[in-house]
C-alpha cells in the first residue's frame, strides 16, 4: 500500500496494530497518551486526533520501528513522515 492509497484514518489504525504488536510498545504508547487500554479503544473508534498524534509520534520514536511499518506498508520515509504530519504529528526541530 503506498501513502497516495493509504488515509490517514488508515494509517493510525495500521500504526496502532503495529505497535500493538508487542506488549511493550504498546504499554509505552498508552503511557505516552496517558490512556488506559479502553480509553484506547474509544480513542479508536471515535478517530481522536490526539491519540492518532500520539501514535504517530511515538512510532517514530523509534527508528527501527519507523523503517520496520514503512516496509510492511510500502512506503518510503517522506511518505511516512507525510501520513505521521497529517496525522498531527510535529517533528522535533534540533
Amino acid at each position: 500500500m503506498s501513502a497516495t492509497t493509504m488515509a490517514p484514518n488508515q494509517f493510525v489504525l495500521s500504526a496502532f496494530a503495529f505497535l500493538a504488536e508487542d506488549d511493550a510498545r504498546l504499554r509505552g504508547l498508552l503511557d505516552l497518551a496517558g490512556l488506559t487500554p479502553d480509553q484506547a479503544k474509544i480513542a479508536l473508534i471515535q478517530d481522536e486526533p490526539g491519540f492518532a498524534s500520539h501514535i504517530a509520534t511515538y512510532l517514530l520514536s523509534d527508528e527501527s520501528w519507523a523503517r520496520r511499518y514503512a516496509e510492511r506498508q510500502g512506503l518510503s520515509p517522506d511518505q511516512l513522515a507525510k501520513l505521521a504530519h497529517d496525522v498531527g504529528h510535529e517533528p522535533l526541530m534540533t
